[in-house]
């Protein structure tokens, strides 16, 4: 298992070739609420790229030339 979550996208070209993006489930809320985390290719968590909103998915994939 990756992580608790709704989904993930293989990085396939670009700066981060390998490394994956996870839709997270964030548990420390009282809501189910869901973010963009970038993962490694071991599936370690990096950083947060975003809200779970399309505009932070895609000025992310825009900056790093991600598909």
């Amino acid at each position: 298992m990756i992580c608790v979550g709704i989904g993930f996208q293989v990085i396939t070209e670009g700066k981060y070739k390998e490394y994956l993006i996870a839709n997270k489930n964030m548990p420390n809320y009282p809501t189910h609420v869901h973010s963009y985390w970038l993962l490694d290719p071991v599936g370690k968590l990096l950083r947060q790229i975003g809200d779970g909103g399309q505009y932070a998915l895609s000025r992310f994939k825009d900056q790093n030339g991600v598909r």
